[in-house]
């Protein structure tokens, strides 16, 4: 890392308040490298985009209800879900949650209510705060506090600040939620660093990979002509050292050749009074070992999301089934932690409990019905095995007994 990029790193803003207090990025430090962020490299690494919107986009499919019943879907609470504000649908809210949440490592949904309320019951409106334009106050604590001391916490403020305008929010009415564990930058419990930071390397290595593919590409097709004699051993043409190219042929030559393509003549033919040498300056891509670079950053960005290399399209099977199986390990891993972390902070931001609580599922997916299927199979065969048992002479008791000491449980 050289000088710039490290005090690049270290970088942060402040911002007075009216009251002559202090804003400061406190605890974000996101990395970079090379001219990339976080943000920036996962909008232009394909990767990176299309992991975390293939996440989002399936969290996003995501039904709410109340309670342990999912057809308790119709409350007033639901109907918000469905459309959290008036910009965006419930598939827009929870794609923006998601992308917050992985690119900047946190993110804080904010509650709109009626001046005076607070409760669950005045709910207006939810929106999802950009992480990178949040600043608190330099004196701000949030380790080493007594539980006694959480209230005060509560009522204290940070700012928010995009294009020149600021709004101030109390601590204690964000639903807060991280995707690393908070408190890793600076002791401070209210952020969190992101995952991207840790594989930006190989994610910008991979956006420079694809830059030197294209310059490839545009450069590739280009000839060298120049005067040429025969040898006297072998009888071939060979490249004339020295000798000029008398300046007619030279333009002639290069008036032909680089004027082809949808603009060019109809003809490539070249009259010159001199022998002439060609030599063709292609480059092959696979010499330059530019997919070996990509599919390994590709594999390194799958270890920093802790998905299987076989979810990201690059190294996937094409097969129905497979393709299946990779959605329903997303479901069941990030996009179950995702939703895990909104409905608890949700619920413990407006002290939900009981049938009250917010609750979701996936089930109605297509490829979480590959599981339900898998569950009535074991089901049918375990009921199949009681009643080859019990033709055997055996008992209920002796039965079960007998399966759960071969580890199947019932």
């Amino acid at each position: 890392m050289n000088w710039n990029s490290f005090l690049d790193s270290m970088r942060f803003s402040a911002t007075r308040n009216v009251d002559g207090s202090i804003w400061y990025d406190l605890g974000r430090q996101a990395a970079s490298f090379d001219g990339y962020t976080s943000v920036s490299v996962s909008m232009n690494n394909p990767v990176i985009f299309g992991l975390i919107d293939r996440i989002g986009s399936l969290a996003s499919q995501v039904e709410f209800y109340q309670g342990d019943n999912p057809e308790n879907n119709e409350t007033d609470l639901i109907e918000l879900m469905e459309m959290p504000n008036a910009f965006q649908s419930k598939q827009d809210f929870i794609k923006e949650l998601t992308w917050q949440r992985f690119v900047n490592g946190f993110v804080y949904t904010i509650p709109i209510h009626p001046e005076g309320f607070d409760d669950v019951n005045s709910l207006d409106s939810l929106y999802n705060l950009s992480s990178q334009h949040i600043q608190y106050n330099k004196e701000f604590q949030t380790k080493l506090l007594l539980r006694s001391e959480f209230d005060e916490v509560k009522g204290k403020q940070f700012n928010y600040s995009i294009d020149g305008k600021d709004r101030t929010f109390n601590v204690g009415e964000i639903i807060a939620m991280y995707d690393v564990a908070n408190g890793l930058t600076k002791d401070f419990l209210l952020t969190s660093p992101s995952r991207i930071d840790a594989c930006i390397k190989p994610a910008v290595n991979m956006i420079k990979a694809l830059e030197a593919q294209n310059v490839i590409i545009n450069s590739n097709g280009r000839e060298l002509f120049s005067s040429a004699q025969k040898s006297g051993k072998t009888g071939e043409m060979a490249f004339a050292g020295g000798l000029p190219m008398d300046s007619q042929d030279k333009e002639a030559i290069k008036r032909v050749t680089e004027g082809y393509g949808l603009t060019a003549g109809k003809t490539r033919a070249i009259h010159t009074n001199q022998q002439v040498a060609w030599q063709s300056l292609h480059i092959p891509l696979k010499d330059l070992g530019l997919k070996e670079t990509i599919d390994l950053c590709a594999a390194l960005v799958a270890t920093t999301f802790n998905v299987p290399k076989e979810v990201i399209p690059l190294f996937g099977d094409s097969k129905y089934e497979n393709k299946k199986w990779a959605e329903v390990f997303l479901i069941q891993t990030p996009i179950k932690q995702l939703m895990d972390d909104f409905v608890t902070s949700f619920n413990n931001r407006y002290d939900l409990k009981g049938e009250e609580r917010l609750n979701y599922s996936f089930d109605h997916l297509e490829a979480m019905q590959m599981i339900e299927e898998m569950k009535a199979n074991k089901a049918f065969k375990i009921s199949q095995a009681l009643k080859n048992l019990k033709d055997y002479g055996m008992d209920d008791a002796a039965s079960l007994e007998f399966l759960e000491s071969l580890g199947i449980k019932i």
